[in-house]
């Protein structure tokens, strides 16, 4: 990768589109380097001194706009206090560089919080999470020129409560997947022949078996393992991960051979992913800033703890909280958010996909506040944030002998970005 070019600072406005280029290029990553809240905000705040904004609307693309091999990268904006703020906007991404550059932006007032695609990549599916009863999914057309046409929306529980904090689309293709964090629910959805969603099949809520500190159940990520056979439910206020078979004619769920396994008290599970292989998940904890380690066995779909292990520096003192993990493509590195210690740790991985005994993880600054979400690209050589504390996307270079993350020195200002999904 060329890191003397000159970055690009892309800033995405509802009204206007602006691209920023800043003076000089942020530094690299803080390998196994304790980094206190303190300094991050200030780093923060002389990141975002040493931008100024250039009055251009135009920007190279990858490929031509509606070439079915422009890699797409959608961006959820949520959480705004100003509804108006929220949408979807659609990037080409370079696979050289791994430059953003602008093609689309549809709004979605209802806090579009979560995408998902469909297995053609011809649907975008969007969690919309209302805090009211107006929680819904909404189903759009993804053309070929990056614009996004509505299909329909649906109500994501039954009845309908809070919108999901996650979704995702069974492998058949038949069902979306939802998790309602406020509505203690999730909830499968058929896909209708033309795209569309349709009205829930099955609903479920939680009572009961709460965590310490917990008032009610949480639902935080919903998604089927590797092989398609079991769904897999994170429940952050009973801290279980609940196992379940999908039933492909009825669309209901029934609890699998292992209904759930539980977590220690206080950790509050949030996400989760699975190792290549198919034998190791991995499930983040946010309240306890833990990871904790599965061996998963496929034919019985069952999960058994094989290690714990912290997201933060020894000694790190401050309030942090956990969002959002991934593994790399090659499956030899494991990748973890921090909010508040506002970083990315890394942790090198045995060839099983357990940690590495005696191996050091690394943490490397976000350039931002709130990493809620992040992404790698598909051949491992990128990694997205998105910093919703203070509006941006870091771009990272990805080593790839060590994993470590170096900025490229290219941002994206988009408010809230909540969640980055590639094509």
């Amino acid at each position: 990768m060329d890191l003397t070019k000159q970055p690009h600072y892309i800033k995405v406005d509802l009204n206007e589109l602006y691209f920023k280029t800043p003076l000089h290029r942020m530094p690299h990553s803080h390998h196994s380097t304790l980094l206190s809240r303190r300094n991050v905000l200030q780093k923060s705040a002389a990141a975002l001194a040493i931008t100024r904004l250039a009055a251009s609307v135009s920007q190279a693309q990858d490929k031509p706009i509606g070439e079915p091999s422009a890699h797409y990268v959608y961006v959820g904006g949520s959480y705004n206090s100003d509804a108006s703020k929220n949408a979807v906007s659609t990037f080409t991404r370079n696979g050289t560089t791994g430059l953003l550059s602008l093609v689309n932006v549809t709004k979605a007032s209802n806090n579009p919080s979560f995408l998902a695609l469909d297995q053609t990549r011809s649907f975008l599916y969007v969690g919309n999470e209302g805090f009211n009863s107006n929680g819904a999914v909404t189903a759009y057309r993804a053309n070929s020129d990056g614009s996004l046409t509505f299909i329909n929306s649906a109500p994501n529980a039954n009845p309908p409560g809070a919108g999901p904090a996650h979704i995702s689309v069974h492998p058949s293709g038949k069902y979306l997947l939802a998790a309602s964090w406020g509505g203690a629910s999730f909830s499968v959805l058929p896909i209708l022949g033309n795209g569309g969603v349709g009205n829930p099949t099955d609903c479920i809520i939680h009572q009961g078996n709460l965590g310490p500190g917990q008032t009610q159940a949480h639902p935080h990520m919903i998604q089927a393992d590797p092989s398609g056979k079991f769904v897999l439910l994170q429940d952050l206020g009973q801290d279980r991960t609940y196992i379940f078979i999908l039933d492909l004619t009825t669309g209901k769920l029934s609890a699998g051979p292992m209904p759930f396994v539980e977590t220690r008290p206080g950790s509050g599970p949030r996400h989760f992913a699975f190792h290549p292989n198919g034998n190791i998940m991995y499930s983040i904890n946010e309240i306890a800033s833990t990871i904790d380690v599965y061996l998963w066995t496929p034919r019985t779909g069952s999960l058994m703890r094989d290690a714990t292990v912290s997201t933060l520096p020894l000694g790190y003192r401050g309030v942090n909280t956990c969002a959002e993990i991934a593994v790399s493509p090659d499956g030899k590195f494991l990748y973890a958010s921090n909010r508040g210690f506002d970083s990315i740790a890394c942790f090198p991985l045995a060839q099983n996909g357990t940690i590495a005994a005696g191996s050091k993880p690394s943490w490397t600054w976000t350039r931002g506040e709130t990493p809620r979400q992040f992404t790698l690209t598909p051949d491992g050589r990128f990694l997205y944030v998105g910093n919703s504390g203070t509006n941006s996307i870091t771009i990272f270079a990805v080593h790839p002998t060590t994993g470590e993350l170096n900025p490229t020195g290219d941002f994206v200002q988009l408010a809230s970005p909540a969640c980055i999904l590639l094509t």
